[in-house]
Parts: structure tokens; sequence; C-alpha cells
């Protein structure tokens, strides 16, 4: 069984490039609002790099 935590790998708090927008929220993370980039595992390719508002990665791991 897969779980959240295995799905997202949070890494450390940086800055979103422009037009980023957060897969927890659905909402776009602004340029100086600091952030928290990861890796979202895929089933089928190899991962992919997201970033996630600060509050939102407390979310998804309660999930």
């Amino acid at each position: 069984m897969t779980t959240k935590t295995s799905i997202y790998r949070d890494e450390y708090m940086t800055y979103a490039p422009e037009g980023e927008t957060c897969p927890v929220c659905k909402t776009a993370i602004g340029q100086l609002q600091p952030a928290r980039r990861g890796t979202e595992e895929r089933a089928s390719a190899a991962p992919v790099v997201v970033y996630w508002h600060a509050a939102c990665v407390r979310k998804a791991a309660d999930k």
C-alpha cells in the first residue's frame, strides 16, 4: 500500500519558481512566499519536483 509519506518527499525550504501551484490546496505560490521543495512519485515515470506552501506540507502528511 502506498501512503502519502511515500508519495510526497519533503526536501527543504526554498522559494518556488514563478507559476508553481501547491498540489495540496491548488493555489498559486507567490514569488516571495517560502515554500517546501520535494518530489512526487509517479507510477509510470520518474519522480517530479513539486513545491508546497509550508502549512500544506503538514496537511498532506496528516492525510
